[in-house]
């Protein structure tokens, strides 16, 4: 077993992370810090703009990626949707996966409603005071919730999948920190978009 003093790399402050816990602010001096088996580690983070006043501050894993669909088997072997999941996972994307606690279900929709409308965040200065929902989804489980995604939204095309297989082709993924409410419809993203 191993100690590992959880303090700010930055400003030395002791940090009160939750047990399940993988990315926190220092709240302090904000510093995004990731914690390994191998101690405390700053990370970088980017500020989503927000579209209005009324949200909270959600972790979000982005990946930039492409999907190979190696194999896409249905019922009727419709043409038309495998010919459209082929079409939507042959260019590169942006691939989000939400990083704090959610159900499954619920990180699997707001991951694939992302994925499908492919927002390009603007990115902002760090708010101030600024309070971040810790991330409980580190880099590894993120790739898998990221499977999920991808099932999801293959899932939900018209024809009746039986069985799919691809491979995800993704770069060390991005830490964002985004805008967002819990609606009756799900959760929405409340960041400014556009270059």
């Amino acid at each position: 077993m191993k100690l590992v003093a959880l303090r700010c790399p930055q400003c030395d402050t002791w940090l009160q992370p939750g047990v399940n816990d993988v990315a926190l602010l220092c709240a302090v001096c904000g510093t995004a810090v990731s914690l390994t088996d191998q101690g405390v580690q700053t990370i970088p983070i980017t500020y989503g703009l927000p579209t209005t006043t009324e949200f909270s501050w959600h972790p979000f894993w982005l990946f930039a990626g492409q999907v190979a669909i190696h194999t896409r088997q249905t019922q009727g072997g419709n043409r038309a949707d495998a010919n459209a999941a082929q079409q939507f996972w042959g260019v590169p994307r942006r691939l989000y996966v939400p990083a704090w606690e959610l159900p499954i279900h619920e990180a699997r929709e707001l991951g694939a409603r992302l994925v499908r409308e492919q927002p390009l965040y603007r990115a902002g200065d760090k708010p101030d005071p600024f309070v971040l929902q810790p991330a409980t989804i580190d880099i590894a489980d993120a790739r898998k919730l990221l499977e999920f995604v991808v099932l999801t939204i293959e899932a939900q095309r018209s024809d009746w999948l039986r069985d799919l297989q691809f491979e995800i082709q993704a770069t060390v993924p991005q830490l964002w920190a985004l805008p967002a409410q819990r609606t009756n419809k799900g959760w929405q993203v409340l960041a400014q978009t556009g270059n």
